[in-house]
């Protein structure tokens, strides 16, 4: 059992040089530069600024993920060797796995002294917690400082997050909460990972935001602030410049919600109401909001929207046009109906219906820009206009939220609109999320990459194959809180009906570095393996497809207690019988 006492704890959360003062949070606003991080599980109300950051225990990592980096023995004697003769040798997983268990120390950030402080963990606690204070989680790692690499993030529910840069030999925490009343989180916004201190101070509550390079410098740093007066009226400010009320929520919504598991709170919407907003939203040109995942209107996906139904004109277009654009896509003709829409009622729609103004049509998504005519084009073998059905929804001031019923099987989803003001056009899309939390009946997992310290997110389900009347179970990856690719157990008539998926690694089991998964699965009674290869499409994107059961009789008959590392094991010690079972 490693332990820390919660003096020491205190002290080590204590020492970050940020400059965040308790009597300054929640006051006139002051620029500080700090460094810090987590993930707020809550931050909206229906008064804002009258917040209280709820913070909840976050989800532990997995059993596997937490013994993989933290063991109850002492580290290998070869490991320890290796740090000793070189530690630029290690990789960030070995070095933040000896800081966990104690045997070398992390260090802070110079303060504005140039003095640093190192960090103990030889008492921390994680597992069997006896004290809050030392109970320490292992959270998912992070790209906290935007340079590609992940960062290292332990987590305390007293103080918050503490993040780690583990690399060149040593282990840096860059960010981490400041004492009980300001701690440390994380958001990604604007295209980037925010490292954020947050707290409340008795009049207020304040969020320092900072963005990090990969040098652990701050390149970017604002701030919000609600106060409460004196005679009891609420203030607020974005840095130093006095903001309405509707313009704070509309800012801490625009940036906290789309990653947050619940609503936002604020004065839930009556069947009336919700019967409006679904008559709104199922009219020409707005339906396909709806049923398209985007985490900020730059994402959009305008090929999904147009598809709901445009609510603009398509226009005439010449043969040159046509041509240009099948070289755009590589295509020597087109295979379904072709609409092709003027650049500027593009860019009009899109200032209309998300506020963005002259959007760059060169970055637009789903569609397919060609310069030379200012033209998109859009290809579709029919056109859907579908109903909405609003299960829930909330108002805070001119954010709205609602929860719309998924369709085909898919789960629901989170539509934010922000309000204009303008009543021939009162809202903005702003996001549409996924809503994969097991309160809508959906339960998420991690699973290792192999040789990496990445941990990939997915969602299990099943189907019937219309082919052969076979169900099989499958994981879809989520990326973003959307699915992303389908990585399936699909055996031409192999019925894995009964089977459950336990353990699934990411990995590369043929050299091709498009990477590969196993699936073991299991029915109580008996436990098979499955390989499903990445494969690249003539466009160069790739997608997973599932090994024959050639493969999966071969493992069974080779591997006792089948496991995820046995079957990558035994693959790559067998590459030549492998390879001949593939062909």
């Amino acid at each position: 059992m490693k332990r820390i006492s919660a003096a020491l704890l205190a002290g080590a959360i204590m020492v970050t040089a940020t400059g965040c003062d308790l009597q300054e949070l929640g006051k006139k606003p002051i620029r500080v530069e700090s460094e810090a991080e987590a993930s707020v599980e809550d931050m909206s109300v229906a008064e804002p600024g009258k917040e209280e950051v709820k913070e909840e225990a976050p989800e532990a990592a997995t059993v596997e993920e937490v013994e993989e980096i933290i063991e109850e023995e002492e580290p290998e004697e070869d490991l320890l060797t290796k740090y000793k003769n070189n530690p630029m040798d290690l990789t960030p997983g070995e070095l933040f796995r000896l800081f966990c268990q104690g045997e070398i120390m992390a260090e802070t950030l110079p303060d504005e002294s140039g003095n640093t402080q190192t960090i103990d963990a030889s008492h921390y606690e994680f597992e069997d917690f006896t004290d809050a204070t030392s109970a320490m989680t292992v959270k998912k790692p992070l790209d906290l400082d935007n340079d590609g690499e992940l960062e290292f993030i332990l987590n305390n529910m007293v103080y918050g997050d503490m993040y780690f840069d583990c690399k060149d030999g040593k282990v840096v925490c860059f960010a981490q909460g400041e004492g009980t009343e300001i701690k440390c989180t994380n958001q990604y916004y604007n295209g980037a990972n925010w490292v954020i201190h947050y707290g409340s101070a008795g009049n207020g509550t304040a969020y320092i935001f900072d963005k990090y390079n990969g040098n652990l410098e701050i390149t970017e740093s604002f701030r919000l602030d609600a106060i409460d007066e004196a005679d009891g009226t609420m203030s607020y400010y974005k840095d130093e410049t006095p903001i309405s009320a509707d313009e704070y929520v509309v800012l801490r919504e625009t940036i906290f919600g789309y990653d947050r598991e619940g609503m936002m709170e604020g004065e839930e919407l009556t069947k009336s109401e919700l019967k409006d907003y679904e008559a709104f939203l199922e009219r020409d040109g707005y339906v396909g909001f709806t049923f398209t995942t985007y985490r900020q209107p730059e994402d959009v996906n305008w090929g999904s929207v147009l598809y709901g139904g445009a609510g603009i004109d398509t226009d005439d277009y010449s043969v040159e046009a046509k041509d240009a654009y099948l070289k755009a896509i590589g295509e020597e003709y087109v295979e379904y109906d072709l609409a092709a829409y003027k650049g500027d009622d593009v860019r009009a729609d899109i200032e209309r219906k998300t506020g963005l103004v002259n959007f760059d049509l060169k970055k637009i998504r789903g569609l397919v820009y060609v310069e030379e005519y200012d033209m998109c084009f859009l290809e579709y073998s029919d056109v859907t206009n579908l109903d909405v059905t609003i299960l829930k929804g909330v108002k805070n001031g001119p954010v709205v939220q609602l929860v719309i019923e998924g369709r085909y099987g898919e789960p629901a989803t989170r539509l934010t609109l922000i309000g204009t003001g303008n009543p021939a056009n009162p809202f903005h899309f702003y996001s549409n999320r996924q809503l994969w939390e097991e309160e809508y009946g959906n339960k998420t997992f991690l699973a290792p990459v192999d040789g990496s310290d990445e941990m990939v997110e997915y969602v299990v389900s099943s189907s019937v194959n219309v082919h052969d009347g076979c169900t099989r179970p499958h994981i879809q990856i989520i990326e973003g809180n959307e699915t992303g690719k389908t990585v399936g157990t699909w055996m031409e008539n192999v019925d894995l009906a009964g089977y459950e998926i336990k353990e699934v690694l990411f990995c590369e089991v043929n050299g091709d570095d498009i990477g590969d998964a196993i699936l073991i699965l299991d029915d109580g009674s008996d436990t098979i393996a499955v390989v499903s290869r990445g494969k690249k499409n003539e466009y160069g994107s790739s997608y997973y497809y599932c090994d024959k059961y050639t493969t999966t009789e071969w493992l069974g008959k080779n591997i006792k207690n089948l496991t995820a590392t046995r079957v990558l094991k035994y693959i790559k010690s067998h590459q030549d019988e492998y390879k001949e079972l593939i062909k």
